[in-house]
């Protein structure tokens, strides 16, 4: 008659070979041992509350990283940045993801230097306008609004940041 149980097909001295492999493998760490590793571990824990509490995304992952970490205002104001072409027939096309342009998020960093110096818009112009071909007249940045009212979506608005006009008669 063995002793091997029916659901795992071991018997007891396998048993007693794993738990003398385990205590091979990790020995006893000792008093000093276990002491170094509770003062690490409350450490660690003490960074992680400081950071939580004091923390900014700079801190991360001991502090909170904020785009996670919070929410936005429910009747506040969501912006969305968008390029458009007017073309001469008055048309607005989107061009915001026109291949081999700026990005938005590019575009975005730069928002204050193509408001206050448009030249700069009219540098970057040339993929944006290439998405439209001999019709486009004027490129402007736009901000798109979307407004919140208690969470929910209330109609859209938008707000020129700058324009300039391009095709054949800029």
């Amino acid at each position: 008659m063995t002793d091997a149980t029916p659901a795992t097909g071991r018997n007891d001295s396998d048993r007693s070979r794993t738990v003398e492999h385990a205590a091979a493998v990790a020995p006893d760490l000792g008093r000093g041992g276990r002491a170094t590793r509770m003062v690490a571990v409350l450490v660690v824990a003490a960074l992680l509350i400081i950071g939580t509490v004091h923390g900014s995304d700079d801190d991360f992952p001991l502090g909170p990283f904020h785009m996670y970490s919070t929410r936005g205002d429910p009747n506040g104001v969501a912006r969305e940045l968008r390029v458009q072409i007017i073309t001469d027939s008055g048309r607005v096309v989107d061009v915001t993801n026109a291949p081999g342009a700026p990005r938005r998020a590019e575009l975005e960093g730069r928002v204050d230097i193509l408001r206050t110096d448009p030249a700069e818009l009219r540098r970057i112009a040339s993929p944006y306008v290439a998405q439209v071909g001999p019709t486009a007249v004027e490129l402007r940045l736009v901000w798109e609004n979307h407004p919140l009212r208690d969470g929910r979506q209330a109609p859209a608005y938008n707000t020129v940041i700058c324009s300039v006009p391009v095709g054949v008669a800029s």
